[in-house]
């Protein structure tokens, strides 16, 4: 499983443009096979920022998605707003509840 945690930049200005967008970039992210989960907010303390969290099955389904979503031409106006992107990646093995408890009472 990978983990993305992402932050995007875009003109203050632009905040009622980038929000109009985040239900279309939303909606083509989570058509993904192997996307498991997709999340985009905005820091209200820092204009001009939107957070994301993405979590793919594998690194394999996240360059698929990546790869398509460089020139969907559904992102354009998204790409257009955007001025700057860092993305930390992480790798995760899922783990149930139960276990979680486990390991720490032992």
């Amino acid at each position: 499983m990978i983990v993305a945690h992402m932050e995007y930049t875009y003109p203050v200005d632009k905040d009622a443009e980038m929000r109009a967008l985040v239900p279309d970039v939303d909606a083509f992210s989570r058509q993904f096979e192997g996307n498991e989960h997709f999340q985009l907010s905005f820091a209200d303390d820092r204009p001009g920022v939107l957070l994301g969290v993405e979590v793919w099955r594998d690194a394999a389904t996240l360059n698929a998605h990546v790869a398509v979503a460089h020139d969907a031409p559904e992102l354009a106006a998204w790409h257009a707003l955007t001025t700057g992107m860092s993305i930390s990646l992480f790798t995760a093995t899922p783990l149930d509840v139960a276990e979680l408890r486990a390991g720490a009472a032992a």
